[in-house]
């Protein structure tokens, strides 16, 4: 197969399927910062589209055995991107609420920050099986902590590639 970055979609979705789920890191780097710009659009904060890939990100891992064409992955995680976009501007309707009014407020990110932590602990423990406490652990061994929901992405890619400092991410 060769290196992973020159894998094509389907050689990694198969490489998942087959067991080796460290390999969606490969597909989270690839796709993650495209279709965070298309969902922050949609959604009017760059916040919120980045809540929006992530979401599709764990959805399209968790329903990964559901594409029936993975040489197309990249069409099928951007429909599950789509209509998570449409489902939180629908929400957003319904409350009421501007699709900007999420990132006004600093007491309105503090708990946003911990939403975020924990669908991040969620997915290293679906994807790698790397646990919180061992995240905690790295850092106590002096391993640096991301300035940035983009660092967090690296760090992410690089607990799943096996290297906690977030180094082993492609950057």
């Amino acid at each position: 197969m060769g290196l992973a970055g020159d894998a094509t979609d389907s050689e990694v979705v198969r490489a998942v399927l087959g067991g080796e789920v460290e390999r969606y890191a490969v597909l989270v780097h690839r796709y993650r910062d495209r279709y965070a710009r298309y969902a922050a659009r949609m959604l009017g904060s760059l916040d919120a589209g980045e809540d929006a890939v992530q979401d599709a990100l764990v959805r399209a891992f968790d329903r990964l055995a559901d594409c029936r064409e993975p040489d197309k992955f990249a069409g099928w995680l951007f429909l599950i991107l789509r209509n998570r976009c449409y489902a939180e501007r629908r929400r957003r309707q319904r409350e009421g609420r501007p699709l900007d009014e999420r990132d006004g407020g600093v007491a309105a990110a503090e708990p946003r920050e911990a939403s975020h932590r924990r669908r991040r602990a969620a997915l290293l423990a679906r994807i790698g099986g790397i646990t919180a406490g061992s995240i905690s652990s790295a850092r106590r061994r002096g391993a640096r902590r991301p300035r940035s929901r983009a660092d967090s992405g690296k760090l992410c890619a690089g607990c799943l590639a096996g290297d906690l400092n977030g180094a082993g991410a492609n950057t």
